[in-house]
């Protein structure tokens, strides 16, 4: 795909949670979008997750980390919130993934029928063992072949997985509210 960018819109420095293998990661995807963005790895010590040792620049020179610079701590700041962000998404990808399995075992359906089937069967293990026929009755026979078809390609493997989308935000308000973004704290 073309990758259509302003150049004075780019970023000035692309920051990864990593050693070499993940800026060489980030460089090869920006080299292939011909993009010139310099990358630096904040570099964990051994056994210390949360701690920064040094930054790795794309030219692989290495800058130990100086608690008393500020920016620094602004670049060990923007890492801990990026690896919270990170962390957070994905423990919902893998909470809600179980509210997808059965829109890709049955994606003829829409998801108010896959409801309807959870309350009637009580499991995604006893729709699929229902059949397409009684699976028809409570929803239609009209869609009994696209029921039939969607069962065999889960009985052979060939469902596809539907990934949850979730989109981690970070509100301090319980309603949500655009006005309540938390801001990223200082790091003095």
């Amino acid at each position: 795909k073309q990758f259509a960018a302003d150049k004075n819109s780019l970023a000035g420095m692309i920051l990864v949670d990593g050693g070499k293998g993940h800026v060489n990661a980030a460089l090869t995807v920006l080299s292939k979008l011909s993009l010139d963005v310099p990358v630096v790895g904040a570099v964990k010590p051994r056994g210390k997750h949360g701690d920064i040792s040094h930054f790795l620049t794309s030219d692989g020179r290495r800058i130990d980390f100086d608690p008393s610079s500020a920016a620094m701590r602004v670049l060990k700041l923007l890492r801990d919130e990026a690896h919270d962000l990170a962390n957070a998404a994905h423990g919902q990808s893998r909470d809600m993934a179980h509210f997808y399995e059965l829109a890709g075992i049955l994606p003829s359906l829409n998801e108010k029928e896959r409801q309807i089937l959870l309350a009637r069967f009580g499991s995604i293990r006893k729709i699929t063992e229902a059949g397409a026929e009684k699976i028809a009755v409570v929803i239609g026979s009209d869609l009994h072949d696209a029921i039939a078809a969607d069962l065999k390609n889960f009985k052979n493997g060939r469902s596809k997985k539907n990934l949850a989308l979730i989109v981690p935000v970070r509100y301090d308000d319980p309603n949500g509210l655009a006005g309540d973004l938390r801001p990223i704290k200082s790091a003095n």
